[in-house]
């Protein structure tokens, strides 16, 4: 479904990504984890060109993208292929709930308005957020806008989804309700690469664990190998001493 070669990204004199391979099939689910400035969130940005890769290639089922030669029409229908959920939301502050769902559905889908709300109301009532629809983001927990977030991501019905930490900007206390949304999504068979520091939820859900670090993959594994057991010290000493009291 997803094949990555040899990608890379530079911001100026600084190179982020490193020459990275990567592959996704369809319904899997990638964890990637690693430090911070380890170029997690760079690699999930440029999958769907929020980022422009500096070289390499990004190829989703039959479309693929060379840094060095695409179209900007190209771009816009390899995005139509992903959804996003970042950390901070990215909500649209001056719309609903609903709207925030819908906006997409109308605007990039062209979707008819009455359909599009009809869906952003089967979408609210299932990610729990049923009477919520007339509510700015503003007058939202942090919770319940990641939901909407996810919500947004879910209307689209794209083949894969993209979460770039989604439960990083979220007090402790909210972290589970948007983890057992992201379960959820598990369970219909979407595929997903998570950026992550929810160790114990990545061991869960994951098909597949990714560890980076200095703009490279240094190790995948299935989440025993990477979590449980790592043989990379690196990995060990990240994981902490105590790492799988935590995980187990």
């Amino acid at each position: 479904m997803v094949e990555v070669k040899k990608l890379h990204k530079s911001f100026g004199g600084v190179e982020v990504l490193k020459g990275i391979d990567f592959s996704l099939e369809k319904g899997e689910i990638v964890s990637i984890i690693g430090p911070s400035g380890s170029g997690k969130s760079t690699f999930l940005r440029c999958l769907n060109y929020l980022e422009v890769p500096t070289k390499g290639s990004i190829t989703i089922d039959d479309l693929r993208l060379e840094a060095s030669n695409h179209k900007k029409k190209d771009i816009v229908v390899f995005r139509q292929k992903t959804s996003m959920v970042f950390q901070n939301y990215n909500l649209f502050k001056n719309k609903t709930a609903l709207e925030n769902i819908t906006e997409a559905l109308i605007i990039v889908k062209k979707i008819d308005k009455r359909l599009a709300d009809k869906k952003g109301k089967e979408i609210i009532k299932k990610i729990g957020l049923e009477g919520k629809e007339g509510f700015y983001p503003n007058e939202l927990s942090g919770g319940q806008q990641q939901r909407i977030g996810i919500g947004r991501a879910m209307a689209l019905e794209n083949k894969l989804i993209l979460l770039d930490e989604p439960t990083s900007a979220l007090d402790p206390e909210l972290v589970g309700e948007v983890l057992d949304l992201i379960r959820l999504l598990v369970s219909e068979n979407i595929s997903m690469i998570i950026v992550t520091h929810e160790m114990k939820f990545a061991r869960e859900v994951s098909d597949r664990v990714i560890f980076m670090e200095d703009g490279m993959i240094i190790e995948c594994g299935t989440p025993n190998e990477i979590l449980v057991s790592p043989k990379n010290k690196r990995i060990e000493s990240f994981l902490g001493k105590s790492f799988s009291e935590h995980i187990v």
